[in-house]
């Protein structure tokens, strides 16, 4: 689609449905945030629509294949700043799913040095 459609519309897309997705559980446990908590859901607005325009140029320049690898190492960053920033020890999916990414990254190296020693 980022080919096909301006960047203004596929953020759109992405705010009209993940709001309309997260309202549900948003009012059924809605709380006043505090100006302080204005001031950072505001904060996380700004950053997060930043990436998102930043990932939808890199689809629109780039390779799927290759801007697809780089958003499965988030999830490595993600679990290890969480562990260094946060405390947050990963869980057992957590796990499993850091070694399938580090799997799959790693399995194009094993065919390639298979079939050059054939």
């Amino acid at each position: 689609m980022s080919q096909t459609e301006s960047r203004i519309v596929l953020l759109t897309y992405q705010a009209v449905f993940v709001g309309l997705l997260a309202l549900v559980p948003s009012i059924y446990n809605w709380q006043w945030p505090t100006l302080y908590e204005w001031g950072l859901l505001a904060g996380v607005g700004v950053i997060s629509s930043v990436a998102q325009w930043i990932g939808v140029t890199a689809y629109k320049l780039g390779e799927a294949n290759v801007i697809a690898n780089v958003e499965y190492a988030k999830i490595i960053y993600s679990l290890i700043f969480g562990y260094w920033l946060f405390a947050e020890v990963p869980d057992f999916m957590a796990i499993i799913g850091v070694v399938v990414i580090v799997f799959s990254a790693c399995l194009p190296f094993v065919f390639k040095a298979g079939r050059q020693r054939v």
